[in-house]
């Protein structure tokens, strides 16, 4: 958006892929227009400049023949009126380290092995790529998007490094797993706690595996 010959807004879209549903239980690709980057100046808000900005956005989208347009923003209750809404806000889950159940076993074939950012940089795409094949509303992760979030290409990582893990299957790599400390474990025992920062599998080996 320009306003007396300056720019005062800017607005951005990605083109990505989300998996739909197909035909007897299977799954396709089809294209999915991302918006990212919206904003308006302080000086130059309430004068349907984002209004704007969106209309001709979700046109062009459109005219590309685009499925869907998604949102890729911290403050999706700002865009309600265009549309948008939250999908998934968070998912919890809860491990009983005691009972007869508490002991998560391996799958076989598979070994889980730890890997740097390098390393994982080279195998998370096609990873990412598998375990999308397998779950609707899965969107793809560019090479870009891998260099930004592992710092890798000259690009620092934000915030702490989390460790990586790799699972190896029959057919080879098939699952990822970055997490972090969220709370130390203390030496007097008190219990810490571990952050998963990502978990992707494209069988139900590796996602027994990693969590094992």
């Amino acid at each position: 958006a320009r306003t007396g010959g300056r720019w005062v807004g800017p607005l951005a879209t990605d083109p990505r892929t989300i998996t739909v549903p197909g035909p007897s239980g299977t799954t396709s690709v089809g294209a999915a227009d991302a918006l990212t980057g919206v904003s308006v100046n302080a000086t130059h808000r309430r004068r349907g400049l984002l209004t704007s900005m969106i209309t001709r956005s979700l046109a062009a989208a459109k005219e590309r023949g685009d499925a869907v347009s998604l949102l890729i923003a911290a403050e999706w209750p700002i865009y309600g009126r265009f549309g948008y809404a939250p999908a998934t806000r968070s998912a919890n889950y809860t491990y009983y380290s005691r009972g007869p159940s508490a002991k998560v076993r391996p799958a076989e074939p598979g070994t889980v092995r730890q890997v740097d950012a390098a390393k994982l940089g080279e195998l998370a795409r096609g990873i990412h790529e598998a375990a999308g094949r397998a779950r609707v509303g899965h969107l793809n992760r560019d090479q870009a998007w891998c260099a930004r979030t592992l710092g890798l290409d000259g690009l620092e990582p934000t915030g702490t490094v989390p460790h990586y893990y790799v699972r190896d299957g029959a057919d080879g790599p098939d699952g990822l797993l970055a997490w972090k400390v969220a709370r130390d474990f203390d030496l007097d025992g008190s219990l810490g706690a571990a952050e998963v920062v990502d978990l992707i599998t494209a069988s139900d080996g590796a996602y027994r595996d990693l969590w094992a």
